[in-house]
């Protein structure tokens, strides 16, 4: 590598954390104003990668630090990093620091503690940062750290022109270092989309003049002199306010304001998020649309030649107060889900909680209530200027389930799942599922009947319980169940082995002589949740197989051993002076033969050596390499492990 790539990646890095000091500091008439900036520090793998010895991120990291005083009072200052948690998630992305007044020790505490680790979802990070900090509202600004290229397949240049579109003033500044060639494309686009730079490390001569002039004029900002008072024509503008209703009061918050020239559908002239407004325009005609919340208004007017026009625009627009009871006279139910839609059916806000307000423009809404498996649908009139309050009786009553494993024993909680099904079964005798939970939980239905089912895991049981409007019913299910405790041993009181595999059986046989699996799985000592009663239980152990019988007791731990006489055999083959073997294959028989003289084949597999857990006993290993054969008897003893060599000769 070259020599002075840091001192290049350097001033890259440099250059973009001085342009964000200086960001407040483009004229006196905003020195007052701290902007707001978001870093996004990109901490995926690849940021291991090194230059001139040292890793990406420890470059990146040390410029920022340097920096920070620069910066402190300046600008608003936040960090984000991508990839620093979890490999392979694109969705690793922190807040680690919101935007405010810089903290530098805070900051460097914080950025010390990254380690690259993941993926490099560029697009969401932007995307999130640009929310966080009201873009639509507000002033924003995104300085972005990478040295690569997006790897959750989504489009960077597309995200830009949408938050170029949306946006107040929204900029992108990337700083891109390392980079391959295929990978600056997108990321300049980000940057010259929304009007930001875009620098990499290629052009050190640049970046070290530029960083000198930045750095200096942050360092000790003059304010502008204040020039003497000139007479000077009323400059042209306009001055918005909106009122909710005619005759009403000022709109004072929420507001977004787009205008454009009359007649003309393209970008905005102006677009901003002060509640009034003062905007120096050319004189002529124009068109204004007004946002606040639901509600919108729209209108024209004429900018004359000089002097300010004030122009109020009504929103012909009220409030709506929706909230939820259980019953007439109930409390506001919290956790309630409130959808509001227009007079067409068409889904217009959505908004949680307890009461709730949705502003929007005079006429008859739908709203759509959803507390957990309830609905319930009301109409309401919004009147302008006016507040209309809307309580929705939903009907509801409350299921707090719990068990117990024993009967008299203390109800707990566990880790059970709680099912409630309508109580009326159907012509198959099967019930409708309406909602589970894991865990007791309060859960809301409407008044009725039902069957409230808890299963910890293959024990299941029931009960049947009536809930009323406004009532909290606290069913306890006694679940007669116990835990079973098993594990599998090489020989009677020996050692114990692992990575077995359990096949629980309810212990009675139907008619055709099987036994009804419960659950099974792998493992050295599992513990089956089960009903009380009687069960087979079978491991298998490689080769080696056995089985046995076990009761368990309600509210008790049953801790069963199953002997599986079992050793484990070692083959291996060696040719002269211990050479190698070309691809031997080992296959192992039983050793006795049946009447037709033929041994029963248990296994067989290739490679060198090979091990073989099998229950203990006398077998017949046959080994084969080309067109050689090595056959030998060999007996595995319970609880030992057998090794046996087949020898080739030339």
């Amino acid at each position: 590598m070259r020599k002075g790539r840091i001192s290049t990646l350097l001033g890259v890095l440099v250059t973009f954390c001085t342009l964000a000091a200086g960001l407040s500091w483009q004229g006196s008439a905003r020195a007052e104003e701290a902007e707001n900036v978001m870093l996004i520090f990109d901490a995926s793998g690849s940021m291991w990668g090194q230059i001139d010895g040292k890793p990406k991120y420890e470059i990146a990291r040390d410029v920022v630090g340097g920096v920070l005083s620069d910066m402190s009072g300046k600008v608003n200052l936040g960090l984000m990093v991508y990839g620093h948690r979890t490999k392979g998630n694109c969705k690793d992305i922190e807040t680690v620091i919101p935007v405010s007044p810089i903290d530098a020790g805070r900051y460097m505490t914080a950025i010390r503690k990254i380690r690259p680790k993941g993926k490099t979802p560029i697009t969401a990070a932007v995307r999130k940062a640009a929310e966080g900090m009201r873009y639509r509202e507000e002033k924003s600004t995104v300085i972005l750290v990478s040295d690569g290229l997006e790897t959750c397949k989504v489009d960077p240049c597309a995200l830009a022109k949408e938050l170029e579109r949306d946006g107040v003033d929204f900029t992108v500044h990337v700083v891109g270092f390392d980079l391959k060639k295929q990978d600056t494309s997108s990321l300049r686009c980000l940057a010259e989309a929304t009007g930001g730079k875009f620098l990499s490390a290629e052009n050190a001569g640049e970046l070290g003049q530029a960083v000198g002039q930045v750095v200096a004029a942050v360092k000790e900002p003059q304010p502008a002199p204040v020039p003497e008072p000139q007479p000077v024509a009323e400059p042209a503008g306009v001055k918005l306010s909106a009122l909710l209703s005619e005759g009403g009061e000022l709109v004072k918050s929420g507001l977004l304001w787009t205008i454009t020239k009359a007649g003309e559908a393209g970008k905005p002239v102006k677009k901003t998020a002060k509640s009034q407004p003062e905007l120096a325009l050319e004189p002529g005609k124009y068109h204004v649309l007004v946002t606040h919340r639901l509600a919108r208004a729209e209108t024209g007017f004429e900018v004359p030649e000089s002097g300010l026009l004030e122009k109020q625009v009504v929103l012909n627009a009220g409030l709506l107060k929706v909230s939820a009871i259980a019953e007439e006279g109930g409390e506001t139910l919290t956790g309630v889900l409130f959808y509001l839609y227009d007079g067409a059916g068409k889904k217009l806000k959505s908004r949680g909680g307890g009461e709730t307000g949705f502003v929007a423009g005079a006429g008859t809404y739908k709203i759509e209530v959803v507390f957990g498996k309830i609905k319930a649908t009301a109409s309401a009139d919004i009147a302008a200027g006016e507040t209309t309050d809307i309580v929705v009786t939903l009907g509801s009553g409350f299921i707090k389930p719990s068990m117990r494993l024993s009967a008299g024993a203390d109800a707990g909680d566990r880790d059970v799942i709680y099912t409630i099904y309508e109580a009326k079964q159907n012509l198959q005798g099967k019930r409708k599922r309406l909602l589970s939970r894991r865990g007791s939980a309060r859960m809301a239905v409407s008044s009725g009947k039902y069957y409230v089912e808890a299963k910890y895991g293959s024990a299941v049981a029931g009960v049947e319980v009536e809930v009323r409007a406004g009532q909290l019913v606290e069913p306890v299910i006694t679940l007669g169940a116990g835990i079973l405790s098993v594990r599998g041993l090489a020989t009677e009181g020996g050692e114990q082995l692992s990575k077995i595999y359990f096949t629980v059986f309810e212990n009675r046989k139907s008619l055709d002589g099987t036994r009804k699996k419960v659950i099974s799985g792998q493992g050295s000592t599992p513990k089956y949740k089960l009903s009380a009663g009687k069960y087979y239980v079978t491991a298998v152990y490689g080769f080696a197989r056995a089985s046995g019988e076990f009761e368990v007791k309600s509210g008790e731990l049953t801790q069963a051993a199953i002997n599986l006489n079992a050793g484990v055999l070692e083959a291996k083959a060696a040719g002269p002076d211990g050479k190698e073997v070309y691809r031997p294959y080992f296959t192992v028989y039983e050793a006795k033969k049946n009447l037709e003289g033929k041994r029963k084949r248990i296994t067989g597999t290739g490679g060198s050596p090979r091990s073989f857990r099998l229950t203990a006993g006398k077998y017949f290993l046959v080994v084969t390499s080309r067109k050689k054969t090595v056959e030998q008897d060999v007996e595995v003893k319970a609880g030992e492990r057998t090794e046996v060599t087949a020898e080739f000769s030339e």
